[in-house]
C-alpha cells in the first residue's frame, strides 16, 4: 500500500454507509474518515477496498451517546 489511493467501503451491519478514498503515503494524505452514526446496541463494522482487500469484520457494542473508533491497518511492504 505504498503511495496508494484506495477507495474503501465502510459498512455497518452489512450495509455500505460510506465510500471514502484514502490517500496513503502521498502528498495531501487522507487517512481519517468522517464519523458515522448508528443506533445504540450491537453492530458489526466492516471495511473493504473496492474490488480488493477485505478487513475482518468487528463486532462492537455502542452505548447511548458512546463513540467507537475502528482503525484500519494500512502498511507498506
Amino acid at each position: 500500500l505504498c503511495s496508494s489511493v484506495l477507495p474503501v467501503q465502510l459498512s455497518i451491519d452489512g450495509a455500505v454507509v460510506r465510500t471514502d478514498t484514502f490517500r496513503v503515503n502521498l502528498s495531501s494524505p487522507h487517512t481519517t474518515s468522517v464519523g458515522l452514526k448508528t443506533s445504540p446496541g450491537n453492530h458489526t463494522l466492516g471495511a473493504r477496498v473496492v474490488a480488493g482487500y477485505v478487513w475482518p469484520d468487528t463486532a462492537v457494542t455502542v452505548n447511548a451517546g458512546g463513540i467507537v473508533t475502528k482503525v484500519l491497518p494500512f502498511y507498506c511492504s
